[in-house]
């Protein structure tokens, strides 16, 4: 939320709810759009401060205080869960949610996903601490795309963002990649998204978009799975490091030389390679080549460095 245009949080709540009096009017009678505005000025505090101050302001303070969820290691995700389950009038509200650093199972986001029809952006991350045993924990040790992708059909004719990561790690010297495929990694790939016909941004992982087995897909695979509408595509690298990572630069470039010259995505305005990890990144002239197709057909060519936070 916005800071208030004026004041504190507390000035700005008594003049929304005092009465003008040169006009002798009252501004609890303005519109309920144009209180949704005024309010959207507030940060959270300010916000639940005006849901139990005033009944009249209650819809639009809520409005504005369930518009963005936030869900990190910090929240309580069981009363968060029980908040958006069982008040859906106030999960209808909910339009941006960015769930990071979790541990929310691709379950969890189903029903989450369920109750939120109106959401436009969604930021997922899948984590998994490898030192930790998969019984009796709260995490899930292995991203089930199907199960992901299944939860994200809820919001499929809505969503217009959709930023997809992935984390498996340990303690310093754990052998992240040792227990792959039995203990953890990657299950399945998407299917076809081209049905999210809003969505405009896409940031997914190639081993997510195009599962951990790249070995007999047809060049036309990413072709058949992107949305058509895309505005800006972000390719990562999550899980490159890993010896048995198969989208090496000579596998992936075919992939998305084809998607770009058969498709000619007539809004795409931007393709980049994210490298958010230490591992793999696609060699100069594989860069160069897909660079030389994106120009013929018009969409920018990025690569974007990550850096680490230590």
């Amino acid at each position: 939320m916005a800071a208030p245009l004026h004041g504190s949080e507390d000035d700005a709540v008594k003049a929304t709810i005092s009465k003008d009096e040169s006009h002798g009017s009252n501004l609890l009678d303005l519109p309920m759009e144009i209180l949704t505005l005024i309010l959207s000025h507030l940060e959270s505090k300010g916000l639940l401060s005006v849901c139990l101050t005033c009944k009249t302001l209650i819809f639009p303070a809520q409005q504005n205080l369930y518009q963005d969820i936030f869900w990190d290691l910090e929240a309580r995700p069981l009363l968060l869960l029980r908040s958006i389950l069982h008040r859906r009038e106030l999960a209808l509200f909910i339009r941006r949610m960015y769930l990071r650093e979790a541990y929310v199972s691709e379950e969890t986001l189903g029903m989450l996903l369920s109750a939120t029809p109106g959401l436009k952006t969604l930021e997922y991350q899948f984590q998994c601490d490898v030192g930790l045993p998969a019984e009796g924990e709260q995490q899930s040790t292995h991203l089930r795309v199907p199960l992901l992708m299944s939860a994200l059909e809820h919001v499929s004719h809505t969503l217009e963002r959709l930023v997809i990561s992935v984390e498996f790690y340990g303690l310093v010297g754990t052998d992240v990649t040792g227990g792959f495929p039995e203990q953890w990694g990657i299950l399945g790939r998407c299917e076809s998204m081209r049905h999210f016909k809003r969505l405009k941004y896409l940031e997914i992982p190639f081993v997510v978009l195009l599962g951990w087995r790249s070995i007999g897909l047809p060049d036309s695979e990413l072709l058949d799975s992107l949305p058509t509408g895309l505005e800006e595509l972000r390719l990562s690298n999550e899980m490159s490091s890993w010896s048995l990572f198969l989208w090496i630069d000579f596998v992936a470039v075919p992939q998305v030389r084809t998607y770009l010259e058969d498709e000619q995505p007539k809004q795409l305005r931007r393709l980049k390679l994210v490298r958010k990890e230490q591992g793999y990144i696609w060699k100069e002239d594989a860069q160069r080549d897909v660079q030389r197709v994106c120009e013929r057909v018009g969409v920018e060519f990025i690569l974007d460095v990550v850096e680490e936070v230590l």
